[in-house]
């Protein structure tokens, strides 16, 4: 838990900026574990959409992985961009519709299967719903006063 509040911590200081200008296609993924990759490359659908340049194991004993996104996928990367390992793969995933391009060096999450991804998943967007709907009910309420 406390590794994925550094995550979280990380994520969002690094996504405030939405500048696309110098844009190399270079980011970074954190990891909780060293994933297990059998391939240097990084896939959208089973499309290749770039590369894994490096691997490092941070102080904080979470695992960064630097990838570079090929010019024309670029527009992918977004605030709600995510990746995960499935068959040894690294892949592109979204967390919802909605997102902002980000500029390169940004830092993104990464998960070590696709349980973990669609559980990453599920929590955002039942929090999307459950604030949606309490934005409603207040709504209703202060409506009927």
């Amino acid at each position: 838990m406390k590794n994925f509040i550094i995550v979280l911590i990380l994520l969002f200081s690094n996504l405030v900026s939405c500048n696309t200008e110098n844009n190399d296609g270079t980011y970074y993924l954190t990891f909780e574990e060293k994933p297990y990759l059998q391939k240097d490359e990084v896939f959208s659908k089973g499309f290749k959409i770039g590369n894994i340049l490096s691997q490092q194991l941070e102080k904080n004993n979470l695992v960064t992985i630097k990838i570079k996104i090929d010019e024309h996928y670029k527009e992918l990367i977004k605030t709600n961009t995510i990746f995960y390992i499935s068959e040894g793969r690294l892949e592109y995933d979204t967390v919802g519709d909605e997102g902002k391009v980000i500029t390169s060096d940004s830092k993104l999450f990464g998960f070590n299967n696709k349980t973990s991804m669609y559980l990453y998943k599920a929590k955002k967007l039942g929090k999307k719903f459950y604030d949606s709907s309490m934005s409603k009910a207040k709504e209703f309420y202060n409506n009927t006063q």
